[in-house]
């Protein structure tokens, strides 16, 4: 019988062996809480200053601009509620249609309630204009956030570029990185965002696990009041050897980042490649590798519903995905092809996400497409 070929690595990853490994090495002396005075505590107290070094050195941070969390929602909910909080004169913010729901469906419910969020329109194939961030900016404007890669069809924005403009305006910019980091360079002292997201088990660490970065001199709000632990914007009792996990699979990622990102962009453009020849399959995203992220294709088909491709994939051994992870157990059309290509509704309700990862390697190609290739027929 055939193996299941695991295929959906921008839903989640599977916990690295290296990862598992350096955890149970510390799993008896990080129980203590970090918090308390004797030994115990003064251990795991000193665990948690070594994971966040080694998240600092791999995203090139200060450590006490790294705030811990439970995952990626967590932190993107600290930064914008955080901001708002801090800035409650301005009620205008700066997004866009294609981001993560975790940031989408808080602008929509912040909306609501008579926030003005301002949407800018990507280009068809998903990245904002510069030039529109820099003309919708203006006194009343609290916080621009944008993703810095796209969860669902890999397009990739010029956060650097994106955070300088907002920092000319004096105007706090936030990045959800869930999807970039270990995957693409993500280097803080060069790219000057106010506040960056990202999540433990989108680059082979534990689950509910993630981390928020702060700039020291961006104003934003605490949100959570208790102990004062992760300097006083995140309480709570310290999930230690959680993030001692995150802290050493980022760091694998972060020292294996060039050599993997070649590796999945040469099965990538296989891929691209052989689908390019079948007319029901369109591609959604960027169509050159650099401006995508790496082993992530988005395809439409012709006549498929996502859904119905999801299911025969899977009928086939190969794990893919339909739209978000986060949105699974619904029918809806994708709301980010759907904001690719208004012109075209039928591509948001047959998209289907192929995100490769470490667990798929060159000899799985021709399997993937043979499967992919039964869909039309």
């Amino acid at each position: 019988m055939n193996q299941t070929i695991y295929c959906d690595h921008a839903a989640t990853t599977h916990l690295k062996e290296e990862v598992r490994d350096f955890m149970n090495q510390y799993e008896q002396d990080s129980y203590g809480n970090p918090s308390s005075l004797h030994p115990i505590g003064k251990k795991a107290k000193d665990l948690l200053i070594q994971a966040r070094q080694i998240c600092a050195d791999c995203l090139q941070a200060s450590p006490d601009e790294l705030h811990f969390t439970s995952g990626g929602t967590e932190s993107i909910h600290l930064a914008l509620f955080g901001a708002i909080k801090a800035n409650p004169k301005k009620k205008k913010i700066i997004s866009s249609p294609i981001e993560h729901s975790a940031v989408y469906n808080t602008l929509k419910y912040l909306e609501s309630k008579d926030y003005q969020i301002h949407w800018l329109k990507p280009n068809a194939e998903g990245q904002i204009s510069s030039e529109e961030l820099s003309e919708a900016l203006d006194d009343n404007t609290a916080l621009v956030t944008l993703m810095s890669a796209n969860n669902e069809m890999g397009a990739l924005q010029k956060v650097g570029e994106i955070a300088q403009i907002c920092r000319t305006h004096e105007i706090l910019f936030h990045t959800d990185a869930v999807q970039a980091a270990g995957k693409i360079p993500v280097d803080l002292s060069e790219a000057k965002v106010d506040l960056l997201s990202i999540s433990g088990h989108k680059f082979y660490g534990p689950k509910g696990t993630g981390l928020l970065y702060k700039r020291k001199e961006s104003k934003v709000a605490r949100l959570s009041f208790g102990g004062n632990q992760e300097g006083g914007f995140r309480s709570g009792t310290e999930n230690v050897l959680g993030w001692l996990g995150l802290a050493k699979a980022l760091s694998l990622a972060c020292s294996k980042l060039s050599q993997e990102s070649q590796r999945l962009q040469e099965m990538q453009s296989v891929l691209m490649s052989a689908l390019a020849n079948l007319p029901a399959f369109v591609l959604n995203g960027p169509s050159k590798l650099e401006e995508r992220l790496p082993g992530n294709l988005n395809y439409s088909i012709r006549g498929v519903s996502g859904d119905q491709a999801v299911l025969q994939m899977a009928f086939r051994g190969i794990c893919v995905s339909s739209g978000s992870a986060c949105s699974e157990g619904k029918i809806d059309p994708s709301r980010v092809i759907l904001a690719l290509n208004p012109s075209e509704p039928w591509r948001a309700g047959s998209s289907i996400r192929i995100s490769l990862g470490a667990l798929n390697h060159a000899d799985q190609l021709d399997r993937i497409l043979a499967a992919l290739k039964s869909l039309v027929r």
